[in-house]
Protein backbone atom coordinates (compact mmCIF):
# COMPACT_ATOMS: atom_id res chain seq x y z
CA UNK A 1 0.00 0.00 0.00
CA UNK A 2 2.58 2.34 1.10
CA UNK A 3 4.35 1.87 -2.42
CA UNK A 4 1.20 2.23 -4.51
CA UNK A 5 0.68 5.44 -2.19
CA UNK A 6 4.40 6.45 -3.21
CA UNK A 7 3.72 6.19 -6.84
CA UNK A 8 0.33 7.35 -7.02
CA UNK A 9 1.95 10.68 -5.56
CA UNK A 10 4.87 10.67 -8.45
CA UNK A 11 2.45 10.16 -10.85
CA UNK A 12 0.69 13.05 -9.72
CA UNK A 13 3.54 15.06 -9.56
CA UNK A 14 5.01 14.23 -12.41
CA UNK A 15 1.33 15.30 -13.98
CA UNK A 16 1.68 19.03 -12.25
CA UNK A 17 5.17 19.21 -13.54
CA UNK A 18 4.64 17.90 -16.80
CA UNK A 19 1.38 19.33 -17.69
CA UNK A 20 0.22 20.34 -20.65
CA UNK A 21 3.29 17.62 -22.37
CA UNK A 22 1.02 14.15 -22.62
CA UNK A 23 -1.86 13.41 -24.29
CA UNK A 24 -3.70 13.16 -21.04
CA UNK A 25 -2.94 17.82 -21.11
CA UNK A 26 -4.60 18.12 -24.45
CA UNK A 27 -7.36 17.55 -22.44
CA UNK A 28 -6.51 19.41 -19.33
CA UNK A 29 -6.38 22.45 -21.74
CA UNK A 30 -9.70 22.06 -23.04
CA UNK A 31 -11.15 22.53 -19.53
CA UNK A 32 -11.43 26.09 -18.38
CA UNK A 33 -10.86 25.00 -14.57
CA UNK A 34 -7.87 23.21 -15.23
CA UNK A 35 -6.17 25.66 -17.44
CA UNK A 36 -6.72 28.16 -14.74
CA UNK A 37 -4.83 25.47 -12.24
CA UNK A 38 -2.24 25.28 -15.02
CA UNK A 39 -1.72 28.74 -14.91
CA UNK A 40 -1.89 29.08 -10.68
CA UNK A 41 0.82 26.79 -11.07
CA UNK A 42 3.12 28.60 -13.26
CA UNK A 43 2.12 31.54 -11.14
CA UNK A 44 3.87 29.65 -7.89
CA UNK A 45 6.75 28.45 -9.94
CA UNK A 46 7.56 31.82 -10.89
CA UNK A 47 6.92 33.68 -7.41
CA UNK A 48 8.42 30.86 -5.75
CA UNK A 49 11.91 32.09 -8.00
CA UNK A 50 11.74 35.66 -7.88
CA UNK A 51 11.09 35.55 -3.81
CA UNK A 52 14.35 33.38 -3.74
CA UNK A 53 16.07 35.85 -6.15
CA UNK A 54 15.48 38.83 -3.55
CA UNK A 55 15.71 36.91 -0.78
CA UNK A 56 19.41 35.53 -1.48
CA UNK A 57 20.51 38.82 -2.88
CA UNK A 58 19.42 40.83 0.38
CA UNK A 59 20.59 38.56 2.34
CA UNK A 60 24.36 39.20 0.80
CA UNK A 61 24.22 42.68 0.68
CA UNK A 62 23.28 42.83 4.76
CA UNK A 63 25.34 40.33 5.78
CA UNK A 64 28.72 41.22 3.96
CA UNK A 65 27.88 45.11 4.70
CA UNK A 66 28.58 45.57 1.06
CA UNK A 67 24.67 47.84 1.16
CA UNK A 68 26.36 50.48 3.10
CA UNK A 69 30.38 50.19 2.82
CA UNK A 70 32.21 52.17 0.48
CA UNK A 71 33.74 49.60 -1.43
CA UNK A 72 32.83 50.26 -5.68
CA UNK A 73 33.47 52.31 -8.13
CA UNK A 74 31.41 51.71 -10.74
CA UNK A 75 28.14 52.14 -8.83
CA UNK A 76 29.64 55.71 -7.76
CA UNK A 77 29.64 56.87 -11.22
CA UNK A 78 26.24 56.00 -12.52
CA UNK A 79 24.62 57.60 -9.32
CA UNK A 80 27.56 60.32 -9.85
CA UNK A 81 26.16 61.21 -13.52
CA UNK A 82 22.39 61.10 -12.47
CA UNK A 83 23.39 63.26 -9.88
CA UNK A 84 24.97 65.98 -12.43
CA UNK A 85 22.16 65.89 -14.86
CA UNK A 86 19.73 66.51 -12.47
CA UNK A 87 21.50 69.81 -11.60
CA UNK A 88 21.80 70.37 -15.35
CA UNK A 89 25.13 69.51 -16.49
CA UNK A 90 25.65 68.34 -19.77
CA UNK A 91 26.90 64.75 -20.07
CA UNK A 92 29.66 64.40 -22.93
CA UNK A 93 30.61 67.94 -22.63
CA UNK A 94 33.46 69.58 -20.52
CA UNK A 95 34.98 67.58 -17.40
CA UNK A 96 31.53 65.21 -17.72
CA UNK A 97 32.89 62.50 -19.64
CA UNK A 98 31.42 59.54 -19.42
CA UNK A 99 32.38 55.84 -21.25
CA UNK A 100 29.11 54.54 -22.39
CA UNK A 101 25.56 55.90 -23.38
CA UNK A 102 23.33 57.84 -21.06
CA UNK A 103 20.53 55.00 -20.24
CA UNK A 104 21.64 54.00 -16.64
CA UNK A 105 22.20 57.63 -15.57
CA UNK A 106 18.62 58.57 -16.65
CA UNK A 107 16.96 55.67 -15.08
CA UNK A 108 18.90 56.63 -11.76
CA UNK A 109 17.70 60.61 -11.80
CA UNK A 110 14.37 59.71 -9.70
CA UNK A 111 17.15 58.85 -6.85
CA UNK A 112 19.61 61.84 -7.74
CA UNK A 113 16.09 63.34 -6.91
CA UNK A 114 16.39 62.09 -4.05
CA UNK A 115 19.50 62.46 -2.66
CA UNK A 116 18.50 66.34 -2.89
CA UNK A 117 16.17 65.33 0.19
CA UNK A 118 18.42 62.17 1.80
CA UNK A 119 21.68 62.70 0.69
CA UNK A 120 24.25 61.08 -1.74
CA UNK A 121 25.32 58.38 0.67
CA UNK A 122 21.68 57.16 1.27
CA UNK A 123 20.60 57.46 -2.51
CA UNK A 124 23.38 55.07 -2.85
CA UNK A 125 22.22 52.67 -0.57
CA UNK A 126 18.62 53.00 -2.21
CA UNK A 127 19.96 52.41 -5.31
CA UNK A 128 21.66 49.33 -4.16
CA UNK A 129 18.68 47.90 -2.50
CA UNK A 130 16.63 48.37 -5.51
CA UNK A 131 18.76 45.94 -7.83
CA UNK A 132 17.69 42.52 -5.98
CA UNK A 133 14.29 43.85 -7.09
CA UNK A 134 15.43 44.21 -10.69
CA UNK A 135 16.64 40.91 -10.11
CA UNK A 136 13.63 39.57 -9.05
CA UNK A 137 11.95 41.16 -11.71
CA UNK A 138 14.45 39.70 -14.25
CA UNK A 139 12.95 36.18 -13.13
CA UNK A 140 9.50 37.09 -13.52
CA UNK A 141 9.89 37.93 -16.79
CA UNK A 142 12.20 34.93 -17.97
CA UNK A 143 8.61 32.86 -16.14
CA UNK A 144 6.45 34.85 -18.54
CA UNK A 145 8.37 34.10 -21.86
CA UNK A 146 7.72 30.44 -20.50
CA UNK A 147 3.98 30.79 -18.85
CA UNK A 148 2.96 28.60 -22.30
CA UNK A 149 4.94 26.01 -21.11
CA UNK A 150 4.94 23.12 -18.78
CA UNK A 151 5.49 24.40 -15.20
CA UNK A 152 8.94 22.38 -15.26
CA UNK A 153 10.79 24.51 -17.81
CA UNK A 154 9.85 27.50 -16.07
CA UNK A 155 10.69 26.19 -12.72
CA UNK A 156 14.18 25.37 -13.80
CA UNK A 157 14.88 28.06 -16.30
CA UNK A 158 13.98 31.10 -13.22
CA UNK A 159 15.94 29.11 -10.50
CA UNK A 160 18.53 28.97 -12.57
CA UNK A 161 18.58 32.84 -12.79
CA UNK A 162 17.74 33.51 -9.55
CA UNK A 163 20.49 31.08 -8.04
CA UNK A 164 23.05 31.99 -10.60
CA UNK A 165 26.22 33.31 -8.52
CA UNK A 166 27.39 36.08 -10.94
CA UNK A 167 23.49 37.65 -10.75
CA UNK A 168 23.89 37.62 -7.17
CA UNK A 169 27.38 39.15 -7.11
CA UNK A 170 26.66 41.85 -9.56
CA UNK A 171 23.16 42.82 -7.52
CA UNK A 172 25.75 43.59 -4.93
CA UNK A 173 25.28 46.95 -5.83
CA UNK A 174 24.42 49.60 -9.20
CA UNK A 175 25.62 47.53 -12.22
CA UNK A 176 25.01 48.03 -15.57
CA UNK A 177 24.02 43.90 -16.00
CA UNK A 178 20.50 43.74 -13.90
CA UNK A 179 18.86 46.99 -15.78
CA UNK A 180 20.16 45.66 -19.27
CA UNK A 181 18.87 42.33 -18.96
CA UNK A 182 15.27 43.75 -17.59
CA UNK A 183 15.17 45.24 -21.05
CA UNK A 184 16.28 42.47 -23.45
CA UNK A 185 14.03 40.01 -21.22
CA UNK A 186 10.92 42.45 -21.85
CA UNK A 187 11.93 42.71 -25.77
CA UNK A 188 11.68 39.20 -25.40
CA UNK A 189 8.43 38.33 -24.09
CA UNK A 190 6.85 40.96 -26.23
CA UNK A 191 8.12 39.47 -29.47
CA UNK A 192 7.58 35.99 -28.42
CA UNK A 193 4.04 34.47 -28.97
CA UNK A 194 4.37 30.93 -27.42
CA UNK A 195 7.50 29.60 -28.87
CA UNK A 196 6.83 31.55 -32.29
CA UNK A 197 7.68 35.21 -33.28
CA UNK A 198 4.44 37.37 -32.40
CA UNK A 199 2.58 38.00 -35.93
CA UNK A 200 1.87 41.59 -34.92
CA UNK A 201 4.11 43.99 -36.82
CA UNK A 202 3.10 46.69 -33.82
CA UNK A 203 4.52 43.61 -30.98
CA UNK A 204 7.51 43.78 -33.16
CA UNK A 205 8.03 47.15 -33.73
CA UNK A 206 7.50 47.22 -29.98
CA UNK A 207 10.37 44.82 -29.02
CA UNK A 208 12.76 46.91 -31.36
CA UNK A 209 12.05 49.79 -29.11
CA UNK A 210 12.66 47.52 -26.14
CA UNK A 211 16.05 45.90 -27.46
CA UNK A 212 16.99 49.61 -28.01
CA UNK A 213 16.48 51.15 -24.81
CA UNK A 214 18.53 47.95 -23.52
CA UNK A 215 21.26 49.37 -25.89
CA UNK A 216 20.91 52.49 -24.26
CA UNK A 217 21.95 50.73 -21.09
CA UNK A 218 24.92 48.74 -22.59
CA UNK A 219 25.40 48.41 -26.48
CA UNK A 220 26.19 44.79 -25.42
CA UNK A 221 22.03 44.64 -26.40
CA UNK A 222 23.59 44.27 -29.47
CA UNK A 223 23.95 41.01 -29.21
CA UNK A 224 21.00 39.25 -28.55
CA UNK A 225 19.41 41.90 -31.14
CA UNK A 226 21.66 40.13 -34.07
CA UNK A 227 20.08 36.84 -33.10
CA UNK A 228 16.49 38.33 -33.68
CA UNK A 229 17.21 39.92 -36.74
CA UNK A 230 18.52 36.26 -38.31
CA UNK A 231 15.49 34.92 -37.65
CA UNK A 232 13.26 37.70 -38.76
CA UNK A 233 14.97 37.47 -41.63
CA UNK A 234 12.43 34.78 -43.89
CA UNK A 235 9.55 37.78 -43.29
CA UNK A 236 11.26 40.86 -43.45
CA UNK A 237 8.11 43.36 -44.26
CA UNK A 238 6.21 41.78 -41.41
CA UNK A 239 8.80 41.05 -38.59
CA UNK A 240 12.60 41.93 -39.96
CA UNK A 241 11.45 46.17 -40.95
CA UNK A 242 9.05 46.96 -37.83
CA UNK A 243 12.17 45.16 -35.45
CA UNK A 244 15.24 47.14 -36.80
CA UNK A 245 13.30 50.18 -37.20
CA UNK A 246 12.24 49.89 -33.54
CA UNK A 247 15.56 48.98 -32.16
CA UNK A 248 16.88 52.51 -33.62
CA UNK A 249 13.99 54.28 -32.82
CA UNK A 250 14.54 53.11 -28.99
CA UNK A 251 18.08 53.72 -29.18
CA UNK A 252 17.78 57.27 -31.02
CA UNK A 253 14.82 58.39 -28.88
CA UNK A 254 17.05 58.58 -25.80
CA UNK A 255 20.82 59.15 -27.28
CA UNK A 256 19.88 61.20 -29.82
CA UNK A 257 19.48 64.48 -28.20
CA UNK A 258 23.24 64.04 -27.13
CA UNK A 259 24.16 63.26 -30.01
CA UNK A 260 22.55 66.61 -31.78
CA UNK A 261 24.40 68.54 -28.91
CA UNK A 262 27.70 66.88 -28.78
CA UNK A 263 28.55 64.61 -31.65
CA UNK A 264 32.34 64.45 -31.66
CA UNK A 265 32.49 64.01 -28.10
CA UNK A 266 29.62 61.38 -27.56
CA UNK A 267 31.14 58.97 -30.45
CA UNK A 268 34.24 59.22 -29.08
CA UNK A 269 33.55 58.74 -25.55
CA UNK A 270 30.73 55.84 -26.46
CA UNK A 271 31.94 54.42 -29.37
CA UNK A 272 35.87 54.81 -30.26
CA UNK A 273 37.01 54.91 -26.77
CA UNK A 274 35.60 51.32 -26.07
CA UNK A 275 36.33 49.88 -29.07
CA UNK A 276 40.38 51.03 -28.30
CA UNK A 277 39.97 50.27 -24.42
CA UNK A 278 42.55 48.06 -23.11
CA UNK A 279 42.06 47.68 -19.81
CA UNK A 280 43.94 46.40 -16.69
CA UNK A 281 41.37 43.45 -16.11
CA UNK A 282 42.64 39.77 -18.02
CA UNK A 283 41.60 36.76 -17.46
CA UNK A 284 41.90 33.36 -19.38
CA UNK A 285 38.94 31.67 -20.86
CA UNK A 286 38.98 28.95 -18.49
CA UNK A 287 38.88 31.39 -15.54
CA UNK A 288 36.22 33.06 -17.11
CA UNK A 289 34.63 30.22 -17.62
CA UNK A 290 34.62 29.18 -14.00
CA UNK A 291 32.28 32.56 -13.96
CA UNK A 292 29.86 31.43 -16.71
CA UNK A 293 29.14 28.14 -15.71
CA UNK A 294 28.63 29.37 -11.76
CA UNK A 295 31.17 27.74 -10.07
CA UNK A 296 33.39 30.57 -8.72
CA UNK A 297 30.97 32.85 -6.62
CA UNK A 298 34.02 35.66 -6.46
CA UNK A 299 34.96 38.77 -7.12
CA UNK A 300 38.52 37.81 -7.85
CA UNK A 301 39.02 37.24 -11.32
CA UNK A 302 42.71 36.00 -10.71
CA UNK A 303 43.48 32.62 -11.40
CA UNK A 304 41.89 29.85 -9.72
CA UNK A 305 42.87 26.56 -8.57
CA UNK A 306 43.56 23.36 -10.75
CA UNK A 307 40.77 21.39 -9.39
CA UNK A 308 38.07 24.02 -9.88
CA UNK A 309 39.55 24.58 -13.47
CA UNK A 310 39.51 20.78 -13.89
CA UNK A 311 35.99 20.86 -12.59
CA UNK A 312 34.49 23.48 -15.02
CA UNK A 313 35.89 21.64 -18.04
CA UNK A 314 34.06 19.14 -16.62
CA UNK A 315 30.37 20.68 -16.08
CA UNK A 316 30.89 22.90 -19.45
CA UNK A 317 31.46 19.61 -21.54
CA UNK A 318 29.02 18.10 -19.78
CA UNK A 319 26.57 20.76 -20.55
CA UNK A 320 27.13 21.37 -23.62
CA UNK A 321 27.12 17.44 -24.83
CA UNK A 322 23.67 17.19 -22.65
CA UNK A 323 22.45 20.19 -24.60
CA UNK A 324 23.03 19.38 -28.29
CA UNK A 325 21.86 15.38 -27.57
CA UNK A 326 18.31 16.92 -26.16
CA UNK A 327 18.40 19.18 -29.10
CA UNK A 328 19.63 16.58 -31.65
CA UNK A 329 17.50 13.77 -30.19
CA UNK A 330 14.18 14.91 -28.55
CA UNK A 331 11.10 16.21 -30.03
CA UNK A 332 9.85 19.25 -28.96
CA UNK A 333 7.43 18.54 -26.65
CA UNK A 334 3.11 19.47 -27.35
CA UNK A 335 2.98 22.36 -25.21
CA UNK A 336 5.91 23.59 -27.94
CA UNK A 337 3.84 23.14 -30.59
CA UNK A 338 2.87 25.71 -33.21
CA UNK A 339 -0.41 28.11 -32.46
CA UNK A 340 -3.96 26.74 -33.45
CA UNK A 341 -3.89 26.81 -36.94
CA UNK A 342 -0.33 26.74 -37.81
CA UNK A 343 -0.26 23.13 -38.42
CA UNK A 344 0.84 19.70 -36.48
CA UNK A 345 4.32 20.27 -34.25
CA UNK A 346 7.82 19.92 -35.70
CA UNK A 347 10.01 17.97 -34.41
CA UNK A 348 13.01 20.81 -35.41
CA UNK A 349 13.63 23.80 -32.62
CA UNK A 350 11.68 26.39 -32.80
CA UNK A 351 11.65 30.04 -32.99
CA UNK A 352 11.91 30.70 -29.15
CA UNK A 353 14.54 27.70 -28.88
CA UNK A 354 16.42 28.72 -31.73
CA UNK A 355 16.70 32.34 -30.03
CA UNK A 356 17.76 30.54 -26.70
CA UNK A 357 20.38 28.52 -28.07
CA UNK A 358 21.87 31.28 -30.69
CA UNK A 359 21.81 34.35 -28.30
CA UNK A 360 23.51 32.15 -25.33
CA UNK A 361 26.16 31.19 -28.09
CA UNK A 362 26.74 34.64 -28.89
CA UNK A 363 26.49 36.30 -25.78
CA UNK A 364 29.35 33.33 -24.25
CA UNK A 365 31.32 34.25 -27.09
CA UNK A 366 31.30 37.74 -26.88
CA UNK A 367 32.19 37.74 -23.20
CA UNK A 368 35.25 34.62 -23.95
CA UNK A 369 36.50 37.04 -26.48
CA UNK A 370 37.48 40.96 -25.46
CA UNK A 371 40.98 41.10 -23.57
CA UNK A 372 39.07 42.94 -20.59
CA UNK A 373 36.96 40.75 -18.28
CA UNK A 374 35.11 41.90 -14.44
CA UNK A 375 33.33 39.81 -12.41
CA UNK A 376 29.96 41.13 -13.02
CA UNK A 377 30.01 40.81 -16.63
CA UNK A 378 28.93 37.06 -16.72
CA UNK A 379 25.60 38.24 -15.12
CA UNK A 380 24.34 39.14 -18.73
CA UNK A 381 25.09 35.73 -19.60
CA UNK A 382 22.87 33.98 -16.88
CA UNK A 383 18.95 34.64 -18.71
CA UNK A 384 20.18 33.07 -21.99
CA UNK A 385 21.72 30.32 -20.34
CA UNK A 386 19.07 29.72 -18.06
CA UNK A 387 16.68 29.80 -20.50
CA UNK A 388 18.44 27.05 -22.63
CA UNK A 389 18.61 24.45 -19.54
CA UNK A 390 14.89 24.99 -18.94
CA UNK A 391 14.36 24.34 -22.74
CA UNK A 392 16.50 21.37 -22.72
CA UNK A 393 14.80 19.79 -19.71
CA UNK A 394 11.44 20.18 -21.33
CA UNK A 395 12.71 18.28 -23.92
CA UNK A 396 14.36 15.52 -21.82
CA UNK A 397 11.62 15.33 -19.40
CA UNK A 398 9.14 14.27 -22.48
CA UNK A 399 10.85 11.63 -23.19
CA UNK A 400 12.38 10.71 -19.90
CA UNK A 401 10.82 11.82 -17.44
CA UNK A 402 11.53 10.17 -14.00
CA UNK A 403 15.31 10.43 -14.64
CA UNK A 404 15.18 14.05 -15.51
CA UNK A 405 12.86 14.91 -12.73
CA UNK A 406 15.71 13.30 -10.49
CA UNK A 407 18.49 15.02 -11.78
CA UNK A 408 16.88 18.02 -11.93
CA UNK A 409 16.23 17.40 -8.25
CA UNK A 410 19.60 16.68 -7.16
CA UNK A 411 21.65 19.99 -9.68
CA UNK A 412 18.78 22.13 -8.00
CA UNK A 413 19.56 21.11 -4.81
CA UNK A 414 23.10 21.60 -5.25
CA UNK A 415 22.72 24.97 -6.77
CA UNK A 416 20.57 26.57 -3.99
CA UNK A 417 23.04 25.53 -1.29
CA UNK A 418 25.95 27.33 -3.61
CA UNK A 419 23.89 30.49 -3.83
CA UNK A 420 23.11 30.16 0.01
CA UNK A 421 26.44 29.81 0.73
CA UNK A 422 27.33 33.23 -1.25
CA UNK A 423 26.17 35.42 1.46
CA UNK A 424 28.31 34.35 3.94
CA UNK A 425 31.12 33.69 2.00
CA UNK A 426 31.78 37.70 0.84
CA UNK A 427 34.52 39.95 3.24
CA UNK A 428 32.72 41.58 5.86
CA UNK A 429 32.27 45.74 4.89
CA UNK A 430 32.77 48.12 8.65
CA UNK A 431 29.82 50.74 8.75
CA UNK A 432 31.34 53.73 7.14
CA UNK A 433 29.46 55.88 9.84
CA UNK A 434 32.93 56.49 11.38
CA UNK A 435 34.28 57.92 8.27
CA UNK A 436 31.38 59.94 7.73
CA UNK A 437 31.90 61.67 10.95
CA UNK A 438 35.77 62.73 10.14
CA UNK A 439 34.88 63.67 6.47
CA UNK A 440 32.16 65.91 7.75
CA UNK A 441 34.89 67.20 10.70
CA UNK A 442 37.30 68.20 8.38
CA UNK A 443 35.18 69.12 4.46
CA UNK A 444 32.66 71.66 4.62
CA UNK A 445 29.09 70.98 3.06
CA UNK A 446 29.33 72.56 -0.61
CA UNK A 447 33.13 72.57 -1.00
CA UNK A 448 34.97 71.81 -4.24
CA UNK A 449 36.02 68.31 -3.75
CA UNK A 450 38.18 66.79 -6.37
CA UNK A 451 38.87 62.59 -6.22
CA UNK A 452 39.92 59.57 -8.10
CA UNK A 453 36.99 57.98 -6.92
CA UNK A 454 33.66 59.43 -6.45
CA UNK A 455 32.48 56.34 -4.30
CA UNK A 456 34.62 58.41 -1.79
CA UNK A 457 32.79 61.81 -2.09
CA UNK A 458 29.22 60.05 -2.76
CA UNK A 459 29.21 57.96 0.58
CA UNK A 460 30.35 61.15 2.68
CA UNK A 461 27.64 63.68 0.75
CA UNK A 462 30.44 65.83 -0.87
CA UNK A 463 29.88 65.13 -4.53
CA UNK A 464 28.28 68.29 -5.35
CA UNK A 465 30.04 71.81 -4.61
CA UNK A 466 27.99 74.82 -4.48
CA UNK A 467 30.48 76.79 -6.52
CA UNK A 468 29.89 76.26 -10.62
CA UNK A 469 33.58 76.95 -11.20
CA UNK A 470 34.66 73.26 -9.63
CA UNK A 471 35.22 70.75 -11.92
CA UNK A 472 32.18 68.60 -12.97
CA UNK A 473 33.79 65.09 -13.02
CA UNK A 474 31.82 61.77 -13.49
CA UNK A 475 34.41 59.21 -13.81
CA UNK A 476 37.96 59.84 -13.01
CA UNK A 477 39.34 56.88 -14.87
CA UNK A 478 37.46 57.73 -18.41
CA UNK A 479 38.56 61.10 -18.11
CA UNK A 480 42.23 60.19 -18.14
CA UNK A 481 41.44 57.12 -20.87
CA UNK A 482 39.36 59.70 -23.04
CA UNK A 483 41.43 62.46 -22.88
CA UNK A 484 44.42 60.50 -23.13
CA UNK A 485 43.81 58.19 -26.29
CA UNK A 486 43.95 55.26 -23.54
CA UNK A 487 47.83 56.40 -22.87
CA UNK A 488 48.55 55.63 -26.46
CA UNK A 489 50.57 58.97 -27.39
CA UNK A 490 52.50 61.44 -25.41
CA UNK A 491 50.22 64.08 -27.08
CA UNK A 492 47.68 62.44 -25.14
CA UNK A 493 49.00 62.05 -22.14
CA UNK A 494 50.31 66.06 -22.67
CA UNK A 495 46.18 66.88 -22.78
CA UNK A 496 45.46 64.57 -19.94
CA UNK A 497 47.70 66.09 -17.88
CA UNK A 498 46.56 69.31 -18.95
CA UNK A 499 43.06 68.78 -17.70
CA UNK A 500 43.91 67.30 -14.64
CA UNK A 501 46.02 70.44 -13.37
CA UNK A 502 43.18 72.62 -14.35
CA UNK A 503 40.83 70.63 -12.14
CA UNK A 504 43.33 70.96 -9.20
CA UNK A 505 43.75 74.10 -9.31
CA UNK A 506 40.29 74.42 -9.22
CA UNK A 507 39.93 72.27 -6.71
CA UNK A 508 39.48 73.38 -2.42
CA UNK A 509 39.44 69.67 -0.99
CA UNK A 510 41.37 66.55 -2.34
CA UNK A 511 40.45 63.44 -1.74
CA UNK A 512 42.76 60.65 -2.77
CA UNK A 513 43.52 56.81 -2.15
CA UNK A 514 46.88 55.64 -1.92
CA UNK A 515 46.42 54.64 -5.33
CA UNK A 516 45.30 57.54 -6.97
CA UNK A 517 47.77 56.98 -10.04
CA UNK A 518 45.75 54.49 -11.27
CA UNK A 519 43.10 57.09 -12.62
CA UNK A 520 44.28 60.48 -12.59
CA UNK A 521 47.61 61.76 -14.48
CA UNK A 522 50.26 62.44 -12.36
CA UNK A 523 52.36 64.57 -14.32
CA UNK A 524 55.57 66.50 -12.88
CA UNK A 525 53.91 69.78 -12.47
CA UNK A 526 50.57 68.18 -11.34
CA UNK A 527 52.81 66.83 -8.33
CA UNK A 528 54.89 69.60 -8.14
CA UNK A 529 51.45 71.71 -7.97
CA UNK A 530 49.61 69.22 -5.04
CA UNK A 531 53.10 70.15 -3.06
CA UNK A 532 53.18 73.86 -3.14
CA UNK A 533 49.30 74.37 -3.09
CA UNK A 534 47.94 71.69 -0.77
CA UNK A 535 48.56 70.63 2.71
CA UNK A 536 47.72 67.15 4.08
CA UNK A 537 44.72 67.25 7.28
CA UNK A 538 44.35 63.48 7.36
CA UNK A 539 45.49 60.19 6.06
CA UNK A 540 42.02 58.46 7.38
CA UNK A 541 39.45 57.61 5.87
CA UNK A 542 41.84 58.80 2.61
CA UNK A 543 44.62 60.78 2.45
CA UNK A 544 42.60 64.73 2.44
CA UNK A 545 44.41 67.76 1.59
CA UNK A 546 43.23 71.20 1.84
CA UNK A 547 44.41 73.94 -0.88
CA UNK A 548 45.79 76.94 0.84
CA UNK A 549 47.40 80.06 -0.68
CA UNK A 550 50.58 79.83 0.43
CA UNK A 551 53.23 77.76 -0.55
CA UNK A 552 54.84 75.33 1.59
CA UNK A 553 58.84 74.82 1.62
CA UNK A 554 58.84 70.86 1.11
CA UNK A 555 56.11 68.39 0.19
CA UNK A 556 53.84 67.75 2.63
CA UNK A 557 54.31 64.14 4.67
CA UNK A 558 52.29 61.52 3.03
CA UNK A 559 51.48 63.50 -0.20
CA UNK A 560 50.72 62.30 -3.31
CA UNK A 561 54.07 61.61 -5.05
CA UNK A 562 54.60 60.59 -9.35
CA UNK A 563 55.28 57.36 -9.67
CA UNK A 564 57.98 55.86 -11.58
CA UNK A 565 55.84 53.79 -13.69
CA UNK A 566 53.15 56.49 -14.79
CA UNK A 567 56.19 58.62 -15.44
CA UNK A 568 57.19 56.51 -18.29
CA UNK A 569 55.17 57.31 -21.74
CA UNK A 570 52.46 54.47 -23.24
CA UNK A 571 52.00 53.46 -19.45
CA UNK A 572 48.05 52.95 -18.97
CA UNK A 573 45.77 54.04 -16.48
CA UNK A 574 45.35 51.15 -13.70
CA UNK A 575 41.83 49.85 -12.24
CA UNK A 576 38.93 50.53 -12.74
CA UNK A 577 35.84 48.34 -14.34
CA UNK A 578 33.26 51.14 -15.50
CA UNK A 579 32.17 49.67 -18.81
Amino acid sequence: MPLARAGTSGRRLLGWLLTPGSPEAAACQRSGSRSTRRRERITVVIGAAALAAVAVRVAAQLQSGFLTGLWQYDDAVYLGAALRIVHGVQPYHGAFVLMGPPGAPLLLTPLAELARVVGTQRALVVARLAMPLVAGANVVLLGLLLRHRAPLVAAVACFALALYPDGILTTLTVMLEPPLEFFCLLGAVILFDGDDLARSRRRVLLAGVTFGVAGTVKAWAILPVVVIVVLCLPRRRQRLIPFSAGVAGGFLAICGPFLVATPVAFMQQVVFAQLGRRGPSRASAAVRLEFLSGLWAGLRTGAQTPQLLLLTGAVCTATLITVGAVFAAAHRPVDAAPRVGDGPPRAGTSPLERFALGAAGVVLAGLLWPPEFWYHYPAFFGPFLALVLGLTAGRAAAARPFPVLATIAVVLAAAAYHAAAIPWSLPTLRNPAAQIAAVDALVPAGACVVTNNPEFTIGVDRYTASSARCPQIVDPLATTTVLSGDRSTPRGDARAASAWLRYFHRAQYLMLSTGSHARVLWSPALTRYVHQHFVLVSRTPWLILKHVSSSPLRPPSGAPRLPRKVASRGRRPGSGSVT
